[in-house]
């Protein structure tokens, strides 16, 4: 989410799109309630509010970082996009698939890199979300949790 923070208010101040301002601010905010949750979950006053703090930390993981973030963002958005740009579609498919104002022709490398990093941390997000959970659970099984 830092690193979509980044990514974003470069793309802001470099392409001046009045759209993506808004994405630094939620990355902010998701940062801010998975923080919230994830102290809940680990100083919780009971069972069920720590449950409960785990299971919303754990829900708003695999919506931000890892779907939005990492699936929609990293992945369509950049990774596919720059293998179809440099992989030689046509101007015409191109300008389908990802519209003109919404999206912009890789032009920008460190804006396409910072983009296509989205991919691989979102995929590591997800994996670590799912050991988490695993792990957390059994630690519930043993009552650790």
């Amino acid at each position: 989410m830092a690193l979509t923070a980044v990514h974003h208010a470069y793309e802001a101040a470099r392409f001046d799109p009045p759209w993506r301002h808004h994405v630094v601010v939620l990355s902010v905010w998701v940062l801010a309630a998975l923080a919230a949750f994830l102290a809940l979950y680990h100083r919780g006053p009971g069972r069920a509010a720590r449950r409960a703090g785990k299971v919303a930390a754990w829900l708003l993981i695999l919506a931000a970082p890892v779907a939005w973030i990492g699936v929609f963002e990293g992945g369509y958005n950049h990774l596919l996009k720059n293998a179809l740009y440099f992989g030689g579609l046509s101007r015409d498919a191109f300008a389908r698939l990802f519209p003109a104002p919404a999206y912009v022709p890789p032009t920008d490398w460190l804006f396409e890199l910072t983009g296509v990093l989205q991919f691989p941390l979102g995929v590591l997000a997800g994996i670590h979300a799912v050991h988490w959970w695993r792990t957390s659970e059994a630690a519930v099984v043993r009552g650790a949790a």
